[in-house]
């Protein structure tokens, strides 16, 4: 099973420990994880340790593959995230690490 994950830049510390967390969960149940590329960059040293984890930066990356997106942040991150989901069968899972 492959997972994607959408989010902005986390800023507050106990955000990024919650990344972790999920990322280390997912991978430790075998999921792969398809993170989007601008997240992924602003993350990938803290998760230098988990393995399986590929980035996108275009719907028909993870269109083919995923069948969940998680969508990490508030609701611009929601609603950001819908571009990359509009027209395909992929279920949205919010998180909310918004500030508002």
């Amino acid at each position: 099973m492959i997972i994607s994950i959408y989010g902005k830049v986390p800023t507050n510390p106990q955000d990024k420990d919650l990344i972790v967390l999920l990322l280390e969960d997912l991978s430790a149940q075998g999921i792969d994880v398809l993170v989007w590329k601008p997240f992924y960059d602003a993350i990938k040293d803290l998760i230098t340790h988990i393995k399986g984890i590929e980035t996108f930066t275009k719907k028909s990356e993870i269109d083919k593959h995923s069948k969940i997106l998680f969508s990490l942040g508030g609701d611009g991150t929601m609603l950001d995230t819908l571009d990359y989901v509009i027209g395909t069968d992929i279920a949205v899972i919010g998180i909310n690490l918004g500030h508002l």
